[in-house]
């Protein structure tokens, strides 16, 4: 490669992340990587919501004084699902972000110094 073209390119990621900024940079990146990464994960929880919103509207449509007994186990089911959903949303996006921001640091800092010496 042209050395004129590598430093472009050097100088050019720099600037796009000095501009957009390392934290939003931070955020793209780990989109996409749970995205890839978390693909299973990332079904289950989607299986978990579809889940949740079909008990959603079987509840709503269900009279909670004509037919208590019914209202009741769907909501107990609801509140079951709500809380894997949290859960299992919530332990995803620390740990990956977690692990992520750590690489990211890593690659971005060491990215800046050796841009910053050309």
């Amino acid at each position: 490669m042209h050395p004129a073209l590598l430093i472009f390119l050097v100088s050019l990621v720099n600037q796009t992340i000095t501009w957009f900024g390392k934290e939003k940079l931070q955020e793209v990146c780990y989109r996409f990587y749970s995205g890839i990464v978390n693909y299973s994960s990332s079904r289950k929880l989607s299986a978990l919501k579809k889940e949740l919103f079909a008990t959603r509207q079987q509840m709503n449509a269900t009279s909670a004084q004509d037919e208590f007994s019914k209202w009741a186990k769907l909501r107990r089911k609801t509140d079951k699902l709500t809380g894997q959903v949290e859960e299992q949303s919530t332990s995803r996006r620390v740990l990956t972000k977690t692990k992520l921001s750590r690489q990211d640091n890593s690659s971005l800092g060491s990215f800046l110094k050796f841009s910053c010496l050309y």
